[in-house]
């Protein structure tokens, strides 16, 4: 496991800067190596959590979104069920009756709904989630999710994969070698860290699967409708992106 310190000590070599006194202090370092770390998490999926809990209150449609999430899996209620992540146009046009089972029906006023909650919609808020139907009750859950980790210090080492640490170095080469403010700024050889970079992510989401980990809901339109699920960024993949469109009722 690497620490911050060795990771340091790998970016002057990138960088050629080993003989003091240092062009570039570690304080920038230290920064360019967790602005890499956050890339890396968002490009790649590979930090998971499933300790999170979200208090659900009775009577209230909302909750709100945990700040390090990335995106979420499941919620896993106290009892064991599952709450599952779904879009408002997903239970607009059907994905209620795909989940639950049943006969293939809509339900239009699923905002209204009480009981036990089966969906949180994802999409309405950008700092909460709207549970549907509405809790009739307060209850702890816990949620599964791909989380952004805690930055890098000189006293907090990384928290990606150790087999993915000193890729770390690659990336903070890039920001390092193309900031203006720093005494080694060279866009020319930023750009071909940049293409190493890119290389290191693009092998390590072939390597975790990354657009396997996340999943759109497959769910059948009505007739007639067509709709496409842009949910997910392009960064997780063209397999992330699957576009339903007129398939029968």
């Amino acid at each position: 496991m690497a620490t911050t310190a060795d990771l340091i000590s790998q970016a002057r070599i990138k960088i050629d800067d080993l003989i003091e006194p240092y062009l570039v202090p570690d304080s920038d370092i230290v920064t360019a190596l967790s602005n890499a770390q956050y890339d890396f998490a968002l490009h790649t999926l590979c930090v998971y959590s499933a300790t999170t809990t979200l208090n659900l209150l009775a009577s209230n449609a909302w909750v709100t979104r945990p700040t390090d999430i990335i995106f979420c899996r499941t919620i896993v209620r106290s009892n064991g069920k599952q709450i599952r992540p779904a879009t408002s146009a997903e239970l607009d046009y059907g994905a209620w009756s795909d989940i639950v089972g049943g006969t293939a029906i809509r339900q239009p006023a699923w905002r209204a709904l009480v009981g036990d909650p089966r969906f949180v919609v994802t999409d309405l808020d950008t700092n909460k989630w709207r549970l549907v139907p509405i809790p009739i009750a307060d209850e702890a859950v816990e949620v599964e999710m791909y989380t952004i980790p805690q930055p890098i210090t000189l006293t907090h080492n990384p928290e990606i994969p150790e087999q993915y640490q000193s890729d770390l170095v690659i990336g903070a080469a890039v920001e390092l070698y193309g900031s203006q403010n720093i005494e080694i700024y060279n866009p020319q050889v930023a750009a071909k860290w940049l293409e190493k970079w890119q290389r290191a992510l693009d092998t390590a989401r072939m390597q975790l699967d990354t657009a396997s980990r996340v999943t759109d809901r497959r769910f059948i339109l009505p007739r007639t409708i067509e709709y496409k699920l842009e949910r997910l960024n392009k960064i997780y993949g063209a397999g992330s992106n699957p576009t339903p469109s007129d398939s029968g009722a």
